[in-house]
């Protein structure tokens, strides 16, 4: 999880952490103290964290004090949360083979930018003749030994197939 407090702020964290005696330690005094001695505040706060079952119920704990908060999401956590759909972080897409799925989108979003932008992705290995003739020089006949070496992956049909190693 990630916790976040300004200074006006710590004293909710020792009373949720039901520490009171951290707001008289001269480590933590201040912004300034709390920075120099990070590693140490850092191992009071995670064994605090680790008494918990479950990272929900840390969370709750700091909610009631109302510490700045927000748990660290996995992949597929961030792709279920109504928030992150709702403002397009989250999108569904069509592809041609794989027909409709969830992908990651732009998690920053700009004035003037189109809510939707198409993201269509190209086959396996659908550019990489232009890639390996345009950036790195590459003649047609270099990229084509490269395919019979084996050494590029190529999509036939619906199938990708990929290069022995």
């Amino acid at each position: 999880m990630f916790i976040m407090v300004q200074q006006h702020e710590i004293g909710r964290l020792w009373r949720a952490m039901n520490r009171p005696d951290l707001a008289e330690d001269l480590r933590f005094r201040t912004n300034r103290d709390r920075v120099k001695n990070n590693q140490e505040l850092r191992e009071i706060i995670e064994t605090w964290l680790q008494s918990f079952p479950d990272r929900d119920r840390a969370l709750a704990e700091l909610d009631a004090q109302r510490v700045p908060r927000a748990p660290v999401l996995k992949l597929e956590e961030s792709m279920t949360m109504p928030h992150l759909r709702g403002c397009k972080t989250v999108r569904r897409i069509k592809h041609e083979v794989l027909g409709e799925f969830d992908i990651p989108g732009m998690p920053v979003k700009f004035s003037g930018w189109p809510d939707h932008t198409d993201v269509i992705a190209s086959r396996l290995g659908g550019d990489t003749a232009a890639v390996l003739s345009e950036v790195l020089g590459l003649s047609a006949t270099e990229i084509d030994e490269l395919h019979r070496d084996k050494v590029l992956l190529t999509a036939i049909g619906d199938r990708e197939t990929v290069a022995a190693s």
